[in-house]
C-alpha cells in the first residue's frame, strides 16, 4: 500500500481516468474518487467489498492519465487488501477451489476439455510450445455466464451479485451451465493448431498436460498464491525443455511476458502471440492466402493486445493479407480500444460486464463493418454479447476462424 500512496501523490484529480472508463456512467462506480479514497486510505469494508471488484483493468485510463499512474496496478493491490480481510466475492473463492482441485478455474477435467484435439498430430515436446489457454475454457465460460445471466444476475452491486448466486446454489448452477456447453471456442482451437503448420511453423503442444497460466489468480489480487502458481508452471515448463511459447490468446502471452518475469526469477521464455506469427510471415510475403473473404470488417483490439502487448500493426497487417477484405477502423481504435467487458467482471457481475460490451460494439459499429473480427476469446465471447444485446447485423468472428476460411 506505500506504493500505492507513493504512485497516487502524484495525481491532479483531472478526471480523464473517469472519462476513459468504460464503466462509467454505468453504475456508481469511479475510478478517480476511488483513487483518492485509496489516497487518504478511506478503503473501508464497503469499497472492499464492492468498488474494487469492478474495474476491468483494461488500462484505458493508464494510457490517458497525464501522470502516467497505472491503476490498474493499484486495483490489484486494493484486491490483495481486500483478499486479507475476506472481502471477495464467492466466485473467487470457487475458482481458486476449482484451480486447486482441477487445475483449472472452471472446474472441468483436461480430457473433456481436449477431446476436440485429440486428432491434432502434433509432437507432445518440443523447443517450442503452442499454448492454447483460454480457448481452452471459453465455451464453459460463455455458458456459466450466460446461465449466471438467465438467473438474474443483473444488479450493480457485487455484494448483491454474490448473495443471489449463493441463493441459486453456485453448485447447481454450475452444473446447469455445464450441460449444453457448445464447441465453438475449441473448434477455432483446433483450426489454430492445424493453421501453424501450413504456416510452416513447427510447434509442440502438451494436450491435456498443458498447465493453466493462472492469470486470473493475479487479477483478483490473490497474488502469493499467483506467485507459487507461476513458479510450479516455470519449473515445469523447463522440465519439459520450452524456450518459445506462440499462443493465440493474448491474456495467457501477457501473463508468461510481463507477470512471470516479475515473479518468477530467471523466467526467460519467448513468447509471441499467434497474430505476430502471422504478421511476420506477411511481412516476408510468405503468407499464402487464397480464398477471398469478400466483407467490411473491422479489427476489435484487445485490451491485453493492445494496451499491455503493445501488439497493434500486426493484425492489421495480418488482415491485410486476407483477399478482398475490406479492414476498416472504428472511431476508438489501437491503444484506445474500448474494453470488451471481461478481464473478471464476466463471472462477478455479468450483467454489467454485458452493458459495458454494448459500448464496446457500440464503437465497433461506428466503422458499419459486415464482420467483427476478434483475437480474443473472451473478447469474442463479449462481443457476441453485446451484439445479441444491441440486435445488431453484424457477425463476430476469431481471426484464425477467418484466417482458417481464406487458407483451407
Amino acid at each position: 500500500m506505500d506504493d500505492v500512496i507513493s504512485s497516487l501523490s502524484v495525481c491532479m484529480q483531472c478526471g480523464a481516468c473517469v472519462g476513459s472508463c468504460p464503466v462509467t456512467g454505468l453504475n456508481n462506480f469511479n475510478v478517480r474518487r476511488l483513487a483518492r479514497r485509496a489516497y487518504f486510505g478511506w478503503t473501508g469494508q464497503d469499497v472492499l467489498k464492492n468498488d474494487v471488484w469492478l474495474c476491468l483493468l483494461c488500462a484505458r485510463c493508464h494510457e490517458n492519465c497525464p501522470q502516467g499512474i497505472n491503476l490498474p496496478e493499484v486495483m490489484v493491490t486494493l484486491r490483495q487488501q481486500a483478499v486479507k480481510v475476506g472481502a471477495t466475492p464467492r466466485m473467487i473463492t470457487l475458482m481458486k477451489s476449482n484451480l486447486s482441485k482441477y487445475g483449472n478455474p472452471v472446474g472441468v477435467e483436461a480430457k473433456e476439455l481436449i477431446s476436440l484435439v485429440n486428432e491434432v498430430n502434433l509432437p507432445k515436446s518440443g523447443e517450442r510450445l503452442f499454448y492454447a489457454g483460454f480457448y481452452l475454457l471459453a465455451d464453459h465460460i460463455e455458458s456459466m455466464v450466460k446461465s449466471m445471466l438467465r438467473a438474474g444476475v443483473k444488479v450493480d452491486k457485487v455484494a448483491t451479485a454474490a448473495a443471489i448466486l449463493q441463493r441459486v446454489g453456485l453448485g447447481g448452477l454450475l452444473k446447469a451451465a455445464m450441460r449444453g456447453v457448445g464447441q465453438s471456442y475449441r473448434e477455432t482451437l483446433k483450426k489454430y493448431l492445424l493453421l501453424l503448420p501450413k504456416l510452416g511453423v513447427e510447434v509442440s503442444y502438451l494436450y491435456e498436460e498443458e498447465p493453466w497460466v493462472g492469470a486470473e489468480l493475479h487479477t483478483y489480487g490473490l497474488l502469493d498464491e499467483f506467485a507459487e502458481h507461476a513458479k510450479r508452471v516455470s519449473s515445469f515448463l523447463k522440465e519439459r525443455g520450452v524456450k518459445e511459447i506462440i499462443t493465440p490468446d493474448p491474456i495467457s502471452a501477457m501473463a508468461f511476458k510481463k507477470l512471470y518475469p516479475e515473479f518468477v526469477d530467471g523466467f526467460s521464455v519467448e513468447v509471441k502471440t499467434f497474430i505476430e506469427v502471422v504478421a511476420e510471415k506477411a511481412s516476408k510475403a510468405s503468407l499464402e492466402l487464397k480464398n477471398p473473404v469478400g466483407a467490411k470488417a473491422v479489427f476489435h483490439d484487445p485490451c491485453m493486445l493492445s494496451r499491455y502487448l503493445k501488439v497493434i500493426d500486426e493484425p492489421r497487417v495480418a488482415l491485410s493479407s486476407v483477399p478482398s477484405l475490406n479492414l476498416v477502423e472504428p472511431i476508438r481504435n489501437k491503444q484506445y480500444t474500448v474494453c470488451c467487458g471481461a478481464g473478471g467482471l464476466e463471472v462477478i457481475n455479468p450483467s454489467l460486464a454485458r452493458e459495458v460490451s454494448v459500448k464496446s460494439v457500440q464503437n465497433l459499429l461506428s466503422a458499419s463493418p459486415d464482420l467483427v473480427v476478434s483475437a480474443c476469446p473472451m473478447c469474442t465471447m463479449m462481443l457476441k454479447l453485446g451484439v445479441e444485446k444491441l440486435g445488431a447485423k453484424v457477425e463476430v468472428i476469431d481471426v484464425g476462424d477467418l484466417l482458417w476460411n481464406s487458407i483451407a
